[in-house]
């Protein structure tokens, strides 16, 4: 969701890029009123087609304006161009922002949370699960994403989904419930409710 650029010229400065398939403009809308004063231009649409199926894949997507106040999280989350964790990322995630990467890349399963790290090393997503775990209390835990077995997601039980609730559901918006397994309207503590 979040990519940052620089070039290799040291002097120049960071950037980030919000992109989300178009099913999900509503965050992309909020994400946008919360940078509109670092941006030149409101979200836009990009069609592109999948090649290996013929299909067409739409997303919607903004970007900032090149400033030096993102340098600091380009070199928190970045180590040679690469999407990083960084080592203290205990201390960085809250509420916030937990909410806003289950509405980015979290999905429902069964009863429970999954977060798409697949991107990420083991080494990486075992030192995110620790930070859920130690500053949240959750018993998350590492899922193999592909049959390679080289990918790899968190998965949140749903002994910990009421307590995830109510820390993230104030910051949910409304058509991102169902990825706390909750009906996009209302807040409902009802697990079966998709």
């Amino acid at each position: 969701m979040r990519k940052y650029n620089t070039s290799e010229n040291s002097k120049s400065n960071a950037r980030i890029i919000f992109l989300q398939s178009l099913a999900q403009s509503e965050l992309i809308y909020n994400l946008y009123d919360l940078f509109k004063d670092f941006t030149v231009s409101p979200p836009k649409v990009n069609s592109s087609l999948i090649k290996e199926t013929g299909n067409m894949r739409h997303n919607i997507s903004f970007g900032t304006r090149t400033l030096p106040c993102f340098n600091e999280y380009y070199h928190l989350f970045y180590k040679d161009k690469v999407k990083i964790v960084p080592t203290k990322i205990k201390d960085l995630i809250s509420p916030v922002s937990l909410a806003y990467w289950i509405m980015g890349d979290g999905s429902w399963k069964g009863y429970g949370l999954r977060l798409h790290t697949n991107n990420f090393t083991r080494d990486e997503v075992e030192l995110l699960i620790n930070a859920l775990n130690r500053k949240f209390g959750f018993s998350s835990s590492i899922n193999i994403a592909n049959k390679s077995k080289s990918q790899y997601t968190i998965y949140i039980p749903s002994k910990d989904i009421e307590k995830l609730r109510s820390l993230v559901i104030p910051y949910i918006l409304p058509s991102f419930r169902h990825k706390l397994g909750l009906k996009n309207t209302t807040f409902s503590s009802d697990l079966n409710d998709k």
